[in-house]
């Protein structure tokens, strides 16, 4: 489905809406853990310090991305329930991969399986995994030259 979609840095009057987007997506994503401590105060204290895309159609922010520059890690990448399946995602990791030129990484919960489907779908590829206290993960790549 083709949105009006424009993605840019960050700004300050994006807070809030990505706030609500970070919890409610959180919430409805992470549905085999506890989820009762999330509060909107978690994005503050989980993007401190990363860099953030934002994802907008017409003038509302509707999804993000951030990624902690000293490991070109994506942190976080989280689309607005409503607008799952209109390539926001996918245009948010194009992005991401125009701005850091070297391989990007990221790790996602093996429960969260339409997450990893969407990433291996973009071409991203498994390259080590582990455990933590949210469960399996998997460490994904979309480029397979990672040390």
């Amino acid at each position: 489905m083709e949105v009006n979609l424009t993605i840019r840095n960050y700004q300050p009057c994006d807070h809030d809406a990505l706030a609500q987007i970070y919890l409610q997506s959180r919430i409805r994503t992470f549905y085999w853990l506890d989820t009762t401590p999330y509060a909107l105060a978690d994005f503050n204290a989980d993007t401190l310090g990363e860099t953030l895309i934002v994802a907008l159609v017409g003038h509302e922010p509707v999804g993000f991305l951030s990624i902690w520059e000293p490991d070109n890690f994506i942190h976080h990448l989280y689309v607005h329930p409503q607008h799952v399946g209109k390539g926001i995602g996918k245009a948010l990791l194009n992005k991401a991969a125009l701005l850091f030129d070297a391989p990007l990484k990221l790790k996602c919960l093996k429960q969260n399986e339409h997450a990893l489907a969407f990433y291996q779908s973009q071409g991203w590829a498994a390259f080590g995994g582990g455990e933590d206290i949210n469960g399996a993960y998997l460490e994904l790549t979309n480029k397979l030259s990672v040390s």
